[in-house]
């Protein structure tokens, strides 16, 4: 004979809110775990901090053409050192140069260059050098780009770590032409044309 055997009312009720207990932990756990890894994930690491206002010259190639720029103090303005006659907007060169002072990336892919050759390191395809005051040199290396993320590979010289910059990184640096103030343009030859 079989016994039909019925829970009493209290003990369904320390059931239903054993399972929903359990269930609320899980929501609770999930959402902690949730909240920690996208905070991993928007958190950066300062790769490169530097003044802008300790910066006294910079270099960059861009499309084969290398750009200099140098003043001869915190305080005075930049001139482009290939033709220190071009009037540039200084506030324009400003904000270019404050992308290379401040870097910092989501992710640090190796800790060392024993396989920088992988990431287009050993020939990097931009670099964009600063004097400082204090005499020191601050580089910033380019690689290749990885099409999936829209990062670029790069590293800083005397800093072994490979790390990803965005994309919008390298657009920040534009041709001394894009840098001239309006009135170097009207009074250019170029502007004739």
């Amino acid at each position: 004979m079989e016994k039909n055997r019925k829970l009493s009312g209290g003990v369904r009720i320390v059931l239903l809110l054993a399972v929903l207990s359990i269930a609320v932990g899980i929501y609770f756990g999930l959402t902690a775990y949730n909240d920690r890894q996208a905070e991993k994930e928007d958190s950066q690491t300062e790769m490169l901090s530097v003044k802008t206002s300790d910066v006294i010259s910079f270099t960059y190639d861009l499309d084969g053409v290398n750009y200099t720029f140098e003043r001869e103090d915190g305080k005075s303005d930049w001139m482009y050192v290939q033709d220190p006659s071009l009037e540039l907007d200084q506030d324009t060169v400003t904000d270019m140069l404050s992308a290379g002072t401040s870097v910092s990336t989501k992710t640090i892919i190796a800790d060392n260059l024993e396989n920088a050759s992988e990431y287009g390191l050993d020939h990097p395809s931009f670099t964009l050098s600063m004097n400082l005051k204090d005499s020191t040199v601050k580089t910033i290396c380019l690689g290749t780009l990885n099409p999936m993320t829209s990062e670029y590979y790069s590293y800083i010289e005397g800093d072994e770590r490979i790390f990803t910059l965005e994309q919008d990184f390298l657009s920040s640096f534009t041709t001394a032409e894009e840098l001239a103030s309006a009135s170097s343009l009207e009074d250019s030859p170029i502007s004739a044309y």
